[in-house]
């Protein structure tokens, strides 16, 4: 389809997918119904909730509906909208459609993309769990710079960290079903954001990977990227700091995370000693805090 009915086309899509509660199935159902979205805009939202049965619609859907919506002027509006963030509407079996995601299960009826992917561009997705540590941190950095410095195109499948019940092992699990080649980084051994990637390698399902150096060769790639120079660490004057400011830096480490809990415990100090220490130590700039008050040393 090309031309002026492709245009109303996408228009008609546009208006059905900004309907609150129509999400890709129900889209989808809509298309199986009336055999194209303009057909379904031009049999209005009367045509709409005679098939209500047939569409399932969702009840934020219905009681939108009721109130009789221009969904052709709510079309042009999402366009409007598009164009002004710098994006436009590409629509699922038309023109334009990146092919391998029209052939996915999950494909979204109307994808709005800003910019140009080249169709022979290299790249790599690098997916992890929210919270991910200060080893993962460090990892996901040096190999999306290292992969970016060879001009290999970074996404946001390698798992870096990700614990046994993390997201990212559904997108590792997806994109398997999608027939994508998918690497895991293996962590130290008996930490929670390691049995993730653990996982992944046990079942078969993702390849091992150390380093973005590895993770072309077994993509077939050349990387060309220059020798990684060691961050120079900012020479920082001794702070001097109290014997409880002391004891609760010999405990903590750049590397490892440890709990408010564990540091009281360790440095024989009240809970709140150790909190409203820790505060001193961050505004100092001698350790930082991560989410769930984990603490680690600058």
């Amino acid at each position: 389809m090309k031309g002026p009915a492709a245009e109303a086309e996408l228009l008609a899509a546009c208006g059905f997918a900004a309907v609150p509660g129509v999400g890709a199935a129900t889209l989808s159902r809509i298309v199986a119904a009336f055999g194209s979205f303009e057909a379904a805009l031009h049999a209005g939202t009367s045509g709409l909730r005679s098939r209500a049965a047939d569409l399932r619609l969702r009840t934020e859907a219905s009681r939108y509906l009721e109130d009789d919506p221009d969904l052709g002027r709510l079309g042009s509006w999402a366009l409007e909208e598009a164009r002004k963030a710098g994006a436009r509407p590409l629509l699922l079996g038309h023109e334009g459609y990146p092919p391998l995601l029209a052939r996915s299960a999950k494909a979204p009826v109307v994808l709005y993309v800003r910019g140009t992917l080249a169709p022979e561009a290299r790249r790599v997705a690098v997916v992890g769990a929210r919270e991910c540590d200060e080893q993962g941190l460090d990892l996901a950095r040096a190999l999306g710079e290292d992969l970016a410095r060879g001009k290999i195109e970074v996404v946001s499948e390698v798992v870096v960290r990700a614990g046994a019940r993390s997201g990212a092992l559904v997108t590792a699990r997806d994109a398997v079903d999608e027939g994508r080649p998918v690497f895991a980084m293996r962590g130290p051994p008996g930490e929670a954001l390691s049995e993730g990637p653990a996982m992944l390698l046990r079942d078969g399902l993702a390849r091992q990977v150390t380093d973005a150096a590895d993770l072309c060769v077994q993509m077939g790639w050349d990387l060309d990227v220059p020798q990684r120079e060691p961050r120079p660490k900012a020479d920082r004057p001794r702070v001097q700091t109290d014997e409880a400011g002391e004891r609760l830096l010999a405990l903590l480490d750049d590397h490892t995370e440890m709990h408010v809990d564990e540091l009281a415990a360790r440095s024989h100090l009240a809970p709140q000693e150790v909190l409203r220490k820790l505060t001193e130590l961050e505004v100092l700039g001698l350790c930082r805090q991560r989410p769930g008050k984990y603490f680690l040393r600058c």
